[in-house]
């Protein structure tokens, strides 16, 4: 459509003009310059979200990488590097891993997300006497110069020590010399990457409360970032103290809430005591673990192996064609206020009544609660290839943790070119978030940025201001709160085009007598189909409408009792 800003003359006859452009609308919008940044950049969470990466199916498109939220998550741990006696990292699937374009490919979409990944670097040694791990921190200035080279090189963000293993004297005369050697460790990482990495080291759930165990959790705390808190697996310290009081390993929850001896709450309040609560990160199973037993009652002793169900394989057991219909039955644990879920059915393959003990959403939201009650660090997730895309795990994370919203989509209801004096409406959705609020943003070709929409509910924006022709920058942000300018905005181009080439022309030359009729002709090149407007200024008078916008581009002019002159 045509639109007049400006009238254009183009007969001598009787002066006459074709509007080609419209004055801008009276209201004024606020106006000034856009905030700067990195576009499609998001905020990070209210806390951070730690979870850890397994090479073995790094970059599987149903469990790996590919399937997870980078919005929800802070920290990604590579997992990862084993270390040999000498201090040196082993030439095994995880360095093959580590090695190829599939860590690329996770930093690259990491960084795009704003979330860091860091390396996991692995010792784990539970024989007498601990052989590898005493080799392995004798050689610890090695594995510090290796692993420094290996961030750099790959561009990650820093380090996450899981070395596991039991104090003890490693042959010294000091009967705590792993204990010691472990905190001499973490210092030499923290000098090698110096202030600007990010290091992390995993402890055991009781760590905090023991004195005279393999990691001085007061004496690390000023080398690390985080402590990722190991606390799970707490059902085998947990069996023969009540409330389960049984003689001989028996199911239990896992990572309870509360009620038995080891408990989440504990911990947590044992790292807050000892290091502080913005250092403590605390660990959450997304795995279970189920066995045949004799009945289906809570805590039932297995009658067969024990053995982990990862989060995605819990979720889906009531589907399994080895169910017997009708046996499938969910229960909460009712002595932890986290209320763990147990689930027992009868399996016809293994001719067993099979009980399985895991967390599910619910129960992981209520350590998220935790979390945010006691004011701590984050949340760490053991392991994110367990949980894959799984939605509902994605949403306990969101409603817990989620400050921002999610890279919003930005779309137009005409694409462009269009041409001038169009009407288009923007509209925008967006994730994670679960109020989003959105503003939209337009800057003229060589102007200056201007609110067109300030932030409300509103996901869409009608744009009538379209008189100049040009190249146009439309941006839309959205947040999640007042107390932020935004969380992520999203930014296109869109092009008009004016018409050109306008001429008028007449059937009668000049001059002639009032009583004529003069055929007025006009023409134009538009992009779309052309619209005309007449006007007409008597002598000495003001300029009037004689024919509005249309299609037509020809007005008949009566000139009877009109006044002679041009």
């Amino acid at each position: 459509m045509l639109q007049k800003r400006s009238r254009h003359f183009v007969s001598a006859l009787i002066l006459t003009a074709l509007a080609i452009t419209i004055a801008p609308a009276g209201a004024a919008a606020s106006s000034g310059s856009a905030p700067a940044r990195l576009v499609g950049a998001s905020q990070h969470n209210s806390r951070e979200v730690f979870g850890f990466a397994l090479a073995s199916s790094l970059t599987d498109p149903g469990i790996g990488y590919p399937s997870w939220n980078f919005d929800l998550l802070s920290t990604v741990a590579f997992f990862g590097l084993h270390v040999d006696t000498a201090g040196h990292f082993v030439g095994d699937s995880g360095w093959n891993t580590w090695n190829s374009a599939g860590l690329t490919d996770l930093v690259s979409v990491a960084h795009q997300h704003g979330t860091k990944v860091v390396l996991t670097v692995v010792l784990q040694d539970f024989s007498p006497n601990n052989p590898n791990m005493c080799a392995g921190l004798q050689h610890a200035d090695a594995t510090v110069a290796q692993t420094v080279q290996e961030v750099k090189a790959k561009g990650v963000d820093g380090v996450n020590i899981d070395y596991e293993g039991l104090d003890g004297s490693c042959g010294t005369g000091d009967p705590y010399w792993s204990q010691h050697a472990m905190t001499a460790f973490a210092q030499k990482m923290r000098a090698g990457l110096g202030s600007s990495y990010y290091l992390s080291v995993d402890t055991y759930a009781a760590a905090a409360s023991d004195g005279y165990g393999f990691f001085d959790v007061a004496g690390l705390a000023p080398y690390v970032d985080s402590f990722f808190v190991m606390a799970y697996d707490l059902e085998y310290s947990n069996y023969r103290r009540s409330p389960a009081s049984c003689s001989s390993f028996c199911l239990g929850p896992t990572a309870p809430l509360t009620g038995y001896y080891y408990n989440d709450s504990n911990v947590t309040s044992q790292y807050v005591a000892v290091a502080g609560a913005g250092k403590v990160i605390l660990g959450v199973p997304y795995y279970g673990r189920k066995s045949c037993v004799g009945g289906a009652v809570p805590n039932a002793y297995p009658t067969s192996s024990v053995t982990a169900d990862s989060y995605l394989d819990a979720s889906t057991e009531v589907s399994d064609p080895a169910v017997r219909s009708g046996s499938y039955a969910t229960h909460r644990d009712t002595n932890s206020s986290g209320g763990e879920r147990w689930d027992t059915w009868y399996n016809t393959t293994l001719s067993c009544t099979r009980e399985l003990y895991w967390d599910d959403a619910v129960s992981l939201g209520k350590k998220y609660d935790l979390v945010n009650s006691a004011n701590l660090r984050g949340a760490g997730i053991w392991n994110l290839n367990y949980g894959g895309g799984a939605p509902e795990l994605w949403s306990a994370l969101a409603s817990h943790f989620a400050a921002f919203c999610g890279q919003p989509t930005l779309s137009a209801s005409l694409a462009p070119p269009q041409p001038t004096g169009v009407r288009v409406t923007f509209s925008s959705t967006t994730s994670v978030c679960t109020t989003p609020q959105w503003r939209f943003w337009v800057q003229p070709p060589g102007g200056a940025w201007t609110v067109m929409q300030d932030y409300s509910s509103n996901r869409s924006f009608d744009w009538s201001q379209t008189s100049g022709p040009g190249v146009y920058q439309i941006e839309v942000d959205v947040r999640s709160s007042p107390t932020v300018s935004y969380d992520s905005v999203s930014r296109m181009a869109y092009v008009l085009n004016a018409c050109s080439g306008v001429t008028l022309s007449y059937d009668r030359a000049s001059p002639q007598r009032p009583g004529v009729t003069v055929a007025l002709n006009a023409s134009a090149t538009c992009p779309g189909t052309a619209q005309y407007r007449f006007w007409i200024q008597p002598p000495g008078g003001a300029w009037s409408m004689v024919q509005d916008y249309g299609t037509s581009a020809s007005y008949a002019w009566n000139t009877t009792g009109k006044a002679t002159g041009t």
